[in-house]
């Protein structure tokens, strides 16, 4: 928790404690003096409560945009070291990944598979195995037969093409 998401829920509920407090006073006030001093009173109660409070959800929201900013931030550099690595290494298994970028098997594959449904990724990836590879993609427009069982494969541009035998997915871009 962020020291100014922290701040706003304090202010928020402080303004609401104050709120109630003013409430009762001026209940409690209300039955010994004019309509008019009453009504003077609240204004200026409430006048006083009411930038403790907004100054609250202020912060809060602004904490909740950070942090989603964060999230996003780090996501995408996540994807970004990932797709260096490979382009890198050329080939890697899922936890040789894991262990490279200091993050769980599972990770990389949410990672990938986001690439992927970003058609970002170029290369290929046996999900059963735990491997993936990063090939260019004329380099995979010009293969003829899957790389792991060697059956006859037709690989398109933009596209997911599925090995009916072993099931390993190429993907271009």
């Amino acid at each position: 928790m962020t020291i100014s998401r922290l701040g706003g829920i304090i202010l928020v509920g402080l303004g609401v404690l104050m709120t109630v407090l003013a409430g009762f006073w001026l209940a409690t006030e209300a039955s010994v003096l004019p309509v008019g001093d009453t009504l003077l009173r609240a204004l200026l109660a409430f006048a006083l409560i009411i930038p403790v409070i907004l100054l609250g959800v202020y912060l809060l929201v602004r904490s909740s945009t950070q942090d989603a900013e964060v999230f996003v931030t780090s996501e995408m550099e996540q994807q970004r070291r990932l797709l260096d690595l490979l382009k890198l290494r050329g080939q890697a298994t899922f936890d040789e990944l894991a262990v490279a970028l200091d993050t769980t098997e599972a990770e990389i594959i949410a990672q990938l598979q986001s690439l992927v449904h970003l058609s970002i990724f170029s290369g290929y990836v046996q999900w059963e195995n735990g491997r993936v590879v990063a090939v260019p993609t004329q380099s995979l427009l010009n293969m003829t037969h899957c790389v792991h069982c060697q059956q006859p494969i037709h690989i398109g541009p933009a596209t997911t093409t599925i090995c009916t035998t072993c099931e390993t997915e190429y993907y271009t871009v």
